[in-house]
């Protein structure tokens, strides 16, 4: 068992005795260079322990940085960096797949999400039509283009990128 901080066992047993008898005594001795608290005398040397100021107990995952001791500082500091080391792994995979679905898209000569505004006029030429709208608060532009089989294809890009696709398989007249 690693020892526990001074301020910790001593929060720790004086929450336990208060929930008892409020006229419980609580002792203090050391063993082997750590200071125990109890309610019982723990050891020859046992003093009777009065705080000078009434002590709160707190849970642990609420305790102050600077009160924790070294080993639970670094276990924050260990899940918070493979918190965002897996948050970047999720970006880099979701970013190779979007890669390698532009490059099926542009061998197949189809648009695709992900594409850039360039990709697409590369592929479709000048749009038929363009229009700005706005949508749950983002704003995307919306490029219309006549495809060889009459049908129409409506690509919705953001930022400079696509974002969907709609086609409209009625031809026209």
């Amino acid at each position: 068992m690693k020892p526990l901080s001074v301020k910790l066992l001593t929060a720790v047993a004086l929450g336990a005795l208060a929930a008892g008898a409020a006229h419980a005594e609580v002792y203090r001795c050391q063993k082997d260079g750590v200071a125990v608290f109890s309610d019982k005398p723990c050891a020859r040397d046992a003093e009777t322990y009065r705080p000078e100021h009434p002590l709160q107990v707190i849970p642990h995952d609420a305790v102050p940085e600077t009160a924790l001791k070294p080993d639970d500082k670094l276990e924050r500091e260990r899940r918070a960096r493979d918190a965002e080391y897996a948050r970047s792994n999720r970006e880099y995979e979701a970013g190779k797949q979007e890669a390698a679905r532009v490059r099926a898209g542009l061998a197949q000569g189809r648009v695709t999400i992900g594409m850039t505004a360039a990709q697409v006029r590369d592929l479709m030429g000048e749009p038929l039509t363009t229009r700005r709208q706005k949508r749950k608060g983002r704003e995307t532009e919306v490029w219309t283009f006549r495809q060889d089989d009459g049908s129409r294809l409506a690509v919705s890009l953001h930022q400079g990128k696509v974002v969907s696709l709609y086609e409209n398989h009625k031809h026209a007249r």
